[in-house]
């Protein structure tokens, strides 16, 4: 039974991590409770900029099972694989400010995170013949991503199964990974606390 399950999110051409933040929070979330701790996502909070109550939500909230609490502010950022160094630089960064910052609202928990999740495109012209030529382009675009500095942490996942996945409608457009409801994407992680 398992086995059909992953055949079938394999053939799926929809992907949760392509929309938007909310589904990658979620990935976040499953995660916590796939090793035994707790998450709450998207929870009512008091949040703090410059000293001045307010409210607001909380991305997500986990605890883990020694009793250490974390919140983790989410953003999404779109990347173009044609750009210049320093563009990229730019966005990757500003991304990474954005939810650092975010995360610096919240009081009482023992750490804080700002996490993005960069998802990348490749333009089929000029790779749909080579394949070889492709996978070369991802390794180094993912390269390029994790030499700039301001992440603590970085990951991500593109298999080489699944790097060709295109969008559905059609765009002109690779997706590395863009396949079944596991996220492709290119995660950046920075403590806030």
């Amino acid at each position: 039974m398992h086995r059909e399950e992953d055949e079938d999110a394999q053939s799926s051409a929809d992907a949760g991590y392509y929309y938007n933040e909310r589904p990658n929070v979620c990935f976040l979330a499953a995660g916590a409770w796939l090793i035994g701790w707790s998450a709450l996502e998207e929870y009512a909070s008091d949040k703090y900029r410059l000293d001045k109550k307010g409210s607001g939500r909380v991305d997500l909230y986990v605890v883990a099972e020694g009793g250490g609490h974390a919140v983790f502010e989410a953003k999404y950022e779109w990347l173009p694989s044609v750009v210049s160094d320093q563009s990229l630089r730019k966005r990757v960064r500003g991304a990474i400010a954005k939810s650092t910052a975010d995360a610096r609202c919240v009081r009482n928990v023992d750490a804080k995170f700002g996490c993005v999740f960069f998802v990348p495109r490749f333009s089929k012209q000029g790779f749909s013949e080579d394949r070889d030529r492709y996978n070369e382009a991802v390794g180094s675009y993912i390269d390029r991503v994790k030499s700039i500095p301001g992440a603590d942490l970085w990951a991500w996942s593109f298999p080489k199964l699944n790097r060709c996945q295109q969008s559905y409608p059609d765009t002109g457009y690779f997706y590395p990974g863009h396949h079944g409801d596991e996220g492709r994407e290119i995660l950046g992680l920075k403590s806030a606390s």
